[in-house]
């Protein structure tokens, strides 16, 4: 009972919903925790994502018998790069700010921050990434599934159970299922894995780089290649090439490259205003 006698009114639990396999869990435990009508899913949309991961969206919905809102800036990720006329990269990516962060703060500003718990489906090995969030928020936020043992392989597996069709990116191989496969934080070993698998969205992504950089009139490049101590340009036209040229091989530190998703980490510069 609250004061006076009143009632107490329960927590709104508002779930980040990327369309992604931990998301999707924190979501399930969340409603089996605190009950369906207490929780909100909140899907924010890049304009970049897989064709696969709005029927995704619509499986779960149905499944979990609850509504996502759906958010949309409008923009995708290559139109917010070349209106800040910078080529993002492993450091620096202002897509998750302006497509994902801020369209979802925006949307919680219609709840007082002690009225709610913020969901985001961070896993066991990416407390870092928990930690992180947590500051962008006045809100408590609350990973229940880094409190799991949950492997990506053991969300697919379960997915399997619950008769859900696992997003076919996950089923390429991929990291994880946000931006149609493309990253501007991935690594030289994911990029190589959407030339194999999705030839035409990398060159598609390849031929964006190289307008951009036109635009911009400098030597840049996403990605970096250390060798020797010595770190140059990689551009993604480079790394076709060398595909071409030579095959798929990389050293065993590049192969394994995939870079880290740093959406709802990264520092927005309006949390100084």
């Amino acid at each position: 009972m609250g004061i006076g006698g009143g009632i107490k009114m329960a927590k709104k639990h508002i779930i980040s919903y990327s369309g992604g396999l931990a998301s999707f869990f924190e979501a399930k435990l969340a409603i089996d925790k605190y009950e369906k009508e207490n929780c909100q899913l909140v899907f924010c949309d890049t304009n970049t994502e897989d064709e696969d991961l709005y029927r995704f969206l619509n499986d779960t919905e149905k499944y979990l018998d609850k509504k996502i809102v759906r958010l949309k800036d409008g923009r995708d990720i290559w139109d917010c790069a070349f209106q800040d006329n910078f080529l993002y990269n492993s450091r620096i990516a202002n897509c998750t700010v302006y497509l994902k962060m801020r369209l979802f703060k925006n949307y919680i500003k219609q709840f007082n921050p002690e009225d709610i718990v913020i969901h985001i489906g961070f896993d066991f090995t990416e407390l870092h990434r928990l930690e992180r969030t947590k500051k962008h928020y006045k809100s408590k936020v609350e990973s229940l599934i880094s409190a799991t043992t949950l492997t990506k392989q053991n969300m697919m597996s379960e997915l399997d159970k619950l008769d859900i069709e696992i997003p076919r990116l996950y089923k390429m191989g991929f990291a994880h299922n946000n931006c149609g496969g493309f990253c501007f934080k991935a690594g030289i070993g994911h990029f190589k894995q959407l030339y194999l698998k999705l030839p035409q969205l990398y060159d598609y992504h390849m031929n964006k780089e190289q307008e951009l950089i036109k635009q911009i009139g400098q030597d840049v490049s996403i990605l970096k290649r250390v060798r020797n101590g010595a770190k140059t340009n990689l551009t993604l036209k480079d790394l076709k090439d060398e595909f071409v040229r030579e095959g798929t091989q990389l050293d065993m530190f590049e192969d394994m490259d995939i870079g880290g998703c740093d959406c709802f980490v990264s520092y927005d510069l309006e949390e100084e205003e």
